[in-house]
Formats: C-alpha cells, structure tokens, sequence
C-alpha cells in the first residue's frame, strides 16, 4: 500500500513541479456547444485560440468564435463573433484564473418577409469585460 502511495506521491510532485517552458506559443481550435434559452435548438460554435506563456506563471490569450442560432423557425436568424484577448494566470499548472476584455459583434439577420415588414438587419458591437 505505501509504495502505491509513495508512486501516486512522486507522481504528482513532478507533474506540479515540472519545469515549464517559458514563452511557449500555442494555437489551436476551439470548439463549443451552446444553446441560447429561446433558441429552437443548440448550435455548435467554432472558434480559434492563440496562447503565449510568457512566465511561468502568467500568460496571454487571443481567441475568435462565432456562433449562429436560430429562432421562430428561421425567421430571425442572430450570429455572434467575439474577439476576445485575456490575460491568465496560474498559481499550479493545471490550474488557471483567466480575466479579459472582448469586442462583441452580434448580427440579427431577419427573414425577406420580415425585412419586407419592416424589421431591418442589423450588427450590434460591444466591448466589455469577461
């Protein structure tokens, strides 16, 4: 039993200590499923992320998603593209807080029948802080 122990021990001390490599950049997809509370279903958001550890423990991101949902059949159909930069931070490798600023653009993009009605499309921005 104590060498299960003694190994779990080590194991874990060199996975919290192990040194890391400073300045290391990395890129790669993101990807996400959400569904809006009125939406008539749940889309699949795509995105694309870009890390730079700078120290050991402080890092940057810089991230664009977009997502696409739909509501009453079609009729309006609302899409989302933040573009996101973050500053994150990590007291233990596996754990990090993250704190960043975001341009939000939202597009409402209505039916012909409603554009015809009167209800233009439109493209909202917005900063703000996540």
């Amino acid at each position: 039993m104590y060498k299960n122990l003694s190994f779990a021990g080590v194991f874990v001390l060199l996975f919290l200590f192990s040194s890391l490599n400073a300045q290391s950049l990395r890129i790669g997809p993101q990807i996400g499923y959400q569904k809006a509370q009125d939406a008539d279903k749940g889309q699949v958001m795509f995105g694309l992320a870009a890390r730079l550890k700078v120290l050991p423990m402080l890092g940057a991101e810089a991230s664009i998603n977009y997502r696409q949902e739909k509501y009453g059949d079609g009729e309006l159909t609302i899409r989302s593209w933040p573009v996101m930069v973050s500053g994150l931070y990590y007291p233990l490798p596996i754990i990090y807080g993250i704190v960043g600023f975001g341009w939000y653009n939202t597009t409402f993009d209505f039916s012909s029948q409603l554009n015809d009605a009167g209800f233009a499309d439109e493209t909202k921005q917005e900063v703000g802080w996540h």
